[in-house]
């Protein structure tokens, strides 16, 4: 991955265990994470997307937000 990109995959809600969620992505890979990080209301065979990116991807993305919300309270854009 080069370093000022991201890569975002499409998985399913494979199922729960013991507070886990188990994710399901193409050919046969699986992530388990705590429920508390995903969203509320997820089901089993719900579809998310996951997004990995660099900490200097994700600086410069904040950076770009907090410049656009400067920019609209301060010139009304």
């Amino acid at each position: 991955m080069a370093k000022n990109t991201s890569v975002t995959l499409q998985c399913t809600v494979d199922r729960f265990e013991s507070g886990l969620v188990v994710l399901g992505f193409s050919r046969d890979q699986h992530l388990t994470i705590a429920k508390k990080y995903l969203p509320r209301g997820i089901k089993v065979g719900d579809y998310l997307r996951v997004e990995f990116l660099t900490d200097e991807l994700a600086a410069k993305r904040r950076e770009h937000l907090a410049r656009a919300m400067l920019e609209e309270i301060f010139n009304g854009k």
